[in-house]
């Protein structure tokens, strides 16, 4: 079994997705990519059968992320789990150091950090959001809005047990339930 799963789903973004697989695996040690196509009508396919080290799922009718994301998890092996957009990249050794933290605090059920703005060509910027990282028992902020970027979570599968997979399918509001449904049981770091 790896030590994570990476999921990233896509839909004909080919030319994005080399450069999201290439940043997950540099993420940490012992990671599981898992690609999920979501019904991509374009040269995806091809390209995912190109890149090494990744678990390929294609879903035959479109989904949305929300769904997919669902299918990736369940397609998933990994005891920490994240999520990445095709588009966005993670920083070298970021999984590494967040699992890390997750370890060292057993209570704790997700682990996030800032989201660093960067160009179309994936080189960082100056901008990074949210300005503030809370950290412990957040339910009550993020009932309010959601200031944890997706692209910068770990989370336990063990936390699925107790909060389910099952949440809002609504474009944008999928991880942000995700998130409420696991910082009203756990802690959450940053």
């Amino acid at each position: 079994m790896p030590r994570a799963s990476i999921i990233i789903t896509t839909r004909n973004r080919p030319d994005l997705l080399p450069r999201a697989v290439q940043s997950a695996q540099a993420s940490g040690r012992d990671v599981e990519i898992v690609v999920v196509d979501d019904a991509s009508s374009d040269q995806t396919a091809d390209v995912c059968k190109g890149l090494s080290g990744i678990n390929y799922v294609r879903v035959e009718h479109n989904q949305g992320a929300a769904e997919a994301r669902k299918i990736g998890l369940v397609a998933s092996r990994g005891e920490y789990l994240s999520f990445l957009d095709d588009d966005d990249t993670r920083l070298a050794n970021s999984l590494e150091a967040q699992i890390e933290a997750l370890e060292g605090d057993s209570r704790a059920g997700l682990i996030y950090g800032r989201a660093i703005w960067g160009d179309q060509e994936g080189m960082p910027g100056s901008r990074s959001y949210p300005s503030e990282c809370p950290s412990g028992d957040v339910f009550w902020k993020l009932l309010t809005r959601n200031f944890i970027p997706c692209g910068s979570t770990v989370f336990r599968r063990s936390c699925l047990a107790r909060v389910g997979r099952r949440g809002d399918s609504r474009p944008g509001l999928d991880d942000w339930d995700l998130w409420i449904r696991i910082a009203e049981i756990y802690p959450v770091l940053s």
